[in-house]
């Protein structure tokens, strides 16, 4: 059977869309320490009674409270490793985000027609062939609402 070589771009992308896999769950913004962190303690089964300890107290902490945390960030703060944080300062905003649009099964939804609503304001497009959205920016944080499909009126 034959079977087409791949361009450079198409392997580039496809290795871009697995890395940010790996880390769904944290914000992009964070470092890849926080992103590993983050990717590690969710990872962790559940064991109520295993432990870890902050490394400028010396305080012991639950696992499956590290675990609950919501991003890498906020755990590397709670294990007192933001000394060593490389988005330590990092600033609120401006936010720069483009959303990946995936089916029941996970797979991505190419070339699909989405509205996005924010503050009021409308914004259409057509994903791309891996499902991603355009990039969205504001000066900080926005709930959106996503339809997919022509939405002429929301």
């Amino acid at each position: 059977m034959y079977e087409r070589m791949r361009s450079a771009k198409e392997i580039i992308e496809e290795m871009k869309t697995r890395f940010a896999d790996m880390f769904e769950g944290s914000d992009s913004r964070e470092c890849l320490d926080c992103r590993i962190t983050f990717k590690i303690y969710k990872a962790w089964p559940d064991m109520p009674q295993a432990m870890t300890i902050n490394q400028k107290s010396g305080e012991r902490i639950p696992i499956n409270a590290i675990r609950a945390l919501p991003s890498g960030y906020d755990m590397r703060q709670a294990l007192g490793q933001e000394e060593e944080c490389g988005c330590r300062n990092r600033p609120a905003g401006p936010f720069d985000e483009e959303f990946t649009l995936r089916d029941a099964n996970g797979s991505p939804l190419a070339d699909t027609y989405y509205t996005i609503e924010w503050r009021g304001f409308l914004t259409r497009g057509v994903t791309d062939s891996i499902g991603r959205t355009q990039r969205h920016k504001t000066d900080g944080a926005q709930a959106v609402r996503m339809y997919l499909g022509h939405r002429e009126s929301v």
